[in-house]
């Protein structure tokens, strides 16, 4: 497990989210990129699966929101 890289590639996320406004998404990365940091990832399948179905919503509001 590559603890450093989820930290990494949560935090990328949640910078982007939060520029974003897009809280959901904030709030399981900030959890994600803890985990990495602690180098403890027991919730990562769990906040994996958070992050997909907030993404997916949020990427169903946008294409909603131009069509």
């Amino acid at each position: 497990q590559d603890f450093q890289q989820v930290e990494r590639i949560a935090h990328n996320i949640k910078g982007s989210s939060t520029s974003s406004g897009i809280l959901t998404l904030e709030a399981v990365t900030s959890e994600l990129e803890k985990q990495g940091r602690s180098q403890t990832l027991n919730q990562a399948d769990r906040l994996l699966t958070e992050l997909e179905v907030e993404f997916e919503r949020v990427q169903a509001l946008i294409s909603h929101s131009f069509s």
